[in-house]
């Protein structure tokens, strides 16, 4: 008789599975590219596009609802880490 090792092969997958996996993202506030606070390099960095366009999207924000865009960005500014 023929046993199959079924643990074996599950923990052998579940191990290639595991290693195949993309590592998680982080959002921060990157100060080294930073013109205020880093919120929107982050933020661009995190999103994977240009920077520029999370500074114009932040800039039409404030101008639109004013009020909301400046809590979100001190709200960024405070919680968000920063890393250098």
């Amino acid at each position: 008789m023929y046993y199959l090792d079924v643990t074996a092969c599950k923990i052998s997958c579940f191990k290639s599975a595991i290693s195949s996996m993309p590592t998680e993202k982080r959002i921060y506030r990157d100060l080294d590219a930073a013109v205020i606070s880093g919120v929107c390099a982050g933020v661009a960095r995190y999103l994977d596009v240009d920077t520029l366009w999370v500074r114009v999207a932040a800039a039409a924000a404030l101008i639109f609802v004013p009020f909301i865009a400046l809590v979100a960005y001190f709200a960024a500014v405070v919680l968000l880490p920063r890393i250098a």
